[in-house]
């Protein structure tokens, strides 16, 4: 069996997989000294304390470590690695002094104790207008919500595509930019697709501010490129380009496919099938821009992939391109790199099916994309029996 872990991809940074769990941390709000702030943290069954906090003037996370003592709690700022030492490092020291507030003291080395208050984060819930990812965080992840419910968009530009015309908006402090969409659809069918379309920007600013934490070396660019706009799908070109730590950099595209009709997300499996008997569906880990949707038995979903899909596409890219070089040894279209096309990105352009492989990260320069015709795609329909151009 397939391990679920190796089709995730950028999944995990997409949903924000911060290092806390938010149905566990506690999250405040308070003053360090005059600036206001927002501090979440977590203890674990030791007393071992893993946290973080942002200047609502600045928006970056600022990491906290530390200790349950029997005084209170004792803090250290900026230690980003169990490696690092603590030696000239800010301290925080906190009392509890009720049920929901603490008080005590941020210092420097060698500087004078600021006075530091928190109390339980008590928020209003969003207004009836306020986008409905920002809603959704307010549920899910309070700290998160304080930190984007104080960013403002900025306005961008009209430009055209397909005959459709969008919309930009930029968040400047993160540089996150995605479109809407401002004809070419009905009204509700493309209110529901521009509600998406935000909510991945609001993502994207989330995403940036998990890698690039004040003090860092983290960075996070995101391009957007809307590949295909038609009354039947939507397919926009996600890249990303990031560090968030560890021993190297990565990239990719996280693409979001629509079925333009609904604005539920697309699996390949809804415009392509390969297989025998029913299709199989299966979202991984749910994107935010899912909806509705359940997740689908993975087990049956893998079994797929593995026995039919790869395979099947293997074949076809070998008859489409029976000239294709392999610069880089990895391994062509052999039947043994078919284990690299089972999970593979995929999106839609003018041309056909825009498939890019899943190489290990070692292997990066093998994630070359690679288009399958829809003449090829139309003889194999999917779940959905969607018209494919």
């Amino acid at each position: 069996m397939i391990p679920r872990y190796q089709i995730l991809g950028l999944a995990c940074l997409l949903q924000t997989c911060a290092a806390f769990a938010a149905d566990s941390a506690e999250v405040y709000t308070g003053t360090l000294g005059k600036q206001p702030i927002v501090v979440q943290w977590q203890e674990s069954a030791s007393g071992e304390i893993e946290g973080r906090y942002f200047y609502e003037k600045y928006h970056r996370d600022i990491k906290l470590s530390g200790e349950a003592r029997e005084a209170g709690l004792h803090l250290v700022e900026g230690k980003n690695n169990s490696w690092d030492t603590e030696e000239g490092l800010p301290q925080l020291d906190l009392e509890r002094v009720a049920e929901d507030q603490w008080v005590g003291t941020w210092q420097k080395l060698d500087g004078k104790p600021i006075v530091l208050t928190l109390r339980a984060a008590e928020v209003p819930a969003p207004a009836a207008a306020v986008d409905p990812w920002l809603k959704k965080l307010y549920a899910d992840n309070l700290y998160e919500y304080l930190r984007l419910s104080g960013l403002t968009l900025e306005k961008g530009e009209q430009t055209a595509a397909v005959g459709y015309t969008l919309q930009w908006w930029l968040e400047p402090d993160s540089g996150i930019s995605v479109f809407e969409i401002l004809d070419g659809y009905p009204d509700a069918q493309r209110k529901a697709i521009n509600e998406l379309l935000r909510g991945r920007l609001w993502q994207g600013v989330s995403d940036f501010h998990d890698c690039v934490s004040a003090g860092s070396e983290g960075s996070f660019e995101q391009g957007i490129t809307p590949n295909r706009l038609s009354p039947n799908v939507i397919s926009i070109s996600g890249y990303m380009d990031y560090y968030c730590g560890g021993a190297y950099p990565d990239w990719g595209d996280n693409p979001i496919n629509l079925n333009a009709r609904t604005a539920q997300a697309l699996t390949l499996e809804d415009i392509l099938w390969v297989g025998e008997g029913d299709p199989v569906r299966y979202v991984s880990d749910l994107p935010f821009w899912a909806r509705d949707y359940t997740a689908g038995d993975f087990d049956a979903y893998a079994s797929y992939r593995e026995t039919y899909l790869a395979p099947w596409l293997i074949e076809q890219l070998k008859a489409l391109y029976p000239e294709s070089t392999d610069e880089n040894d990895c391994g062509g279209y052999d039947s043994e790199a078919a284990s690299y096309w089972r999970f593979p990105t995929w999106s839609l352009n003018a041309e056909g099916i825009v498939f890019t492989p899943s190489y290990p990260h070692v292997m990066a320069v093998c994630n070359i994309p690679v288009t399958l015709p829809y003449a090829v795609a139309r003889q194999q329909p999917g779940v959905l029996q969607l018209t494919l151009p």
